[in-house]
């Protein structure tokens, strides 16, 4: 089983993606990385590699969804999830760049 932060964090992170809220986890490619240091956002050797998305249902492509926000905290318990949140096990989505 998968430490989470919070039983309403979980219920979002495991819940279907397909429809109400739901997180994505998605682990930038070192490629996403240096794309985006080209275009002029930066990135520190300690930030970490994931990211935390929150979204209303959707079919599995990030780029075709309703509405959508980055998160660094949970909006439940108000942990920094970037530090919680190391691992690959707790990634659910791997269908584009990131």
């Amino acid at each position: 089983m998968k430490k989470t932060c919070c039983n309403k964090f979980k219920h979002l992170l495991e819940g279907e993606s397909s429809f109400g809220l739901n997180i994505r986890v998605i682990k930038s490619s070192n490629s996403f990385i240096n794309e985006s240091k080209k275009r002029g956002f930066s990135f520190q050797k300690k930030d970490s590699k994931y990211n935390f998305i929150l979204t209303e249902g959707y079919n599995g492509k990030l780029d075709n969804q309703g509405q959508s926000t980055f998160i660094n905290f949970c909006p439940f318990c108000g942990i920094n999830l970037k530090k919680f949140y190391k691992n690959d096990i707790y990634i659910n989505e791997d269908n584009h760049i990131w």
